[in-house]
């Protein structure tokens, strides 16, 4: 591989960056003149051809599932963003670990590759596990926790089915309070 060269320097008196906190500054490997950069776990804006002058900031990223469900990825708690290769700038986001949610709701998974919830309530009573469905957006998992009362305490591991392994740690979430 190639010794990393500079990036040019603006040629504009005053750059224009996208206001989000910046995670990632990254380039495209080789010759190409594209730069990006990552922030609250979304791509928030692209340089080509010129380093000063982004052609696309602000880039919202929001899932859908068609079926009135949507969620604005930058609008969730600070996502985890992990990178296996030093050289190779590809980052692996994940947008996960809140702790509480409001009563009333259902809880929703969405996530890349087929799993199934074990979940169990309040110290693991009524254990239950729920597998997901694949919704072209993803696979999904939605656990029925309308009628569950404030302070019910949900946990759950995942187990991924492709590979037959757990994910390797135990999540909770406690509910909260009504649903506003």
């Amino acid at each position: 591989m190639e010794a990393a060269s500079k990036a040019p320097s603006a040629t504009w008196r005053h750059p224009v960056w996208s206001t989000a906190q910046k995670a990632l500054v990254g380039t495209a490997p080789g010759p190409a003149r594209l730069w990006f950069t990552v922030g609250k776990g979304i791509v928030t804006e692209v340089f080509y051809p010129r380093i000063d002058v982004p052609q696309v900031r602000d880039m919202g990223l929001i899932i859908a599932d068609g079926k009135g469900f949507w969620q604005e990825l930058k609008a969730l708690p600070e996502p985890q963003l992990q990178i296996d290769d030093p050289v190779v700038p590809l980052p692996a986001i994940t947008h996960w670990r809140f702790r509480q949610m409001p009563t009333g709701n259902e809880l929703r998974f969405l996530l890349s590759a087929p799993f199934t919830v074990h979940r169990g309530v309040d110290g693991w009573q009524d254990p239950t596990d729920t597998l997901s469905e694949d919704w072209d957006l993803g696979h999904v998992a939605i656990l029925p926790t309308q009628t569950m009362a404030a302070g019910t305490t949900l946990h759950f591991p995942f187990y991924w089915r492709d590979t037959g392994q757990w994910q390797g740690e135990d999540f909770s979430i406690t509910l909260q309070g009504e649903n506003a």
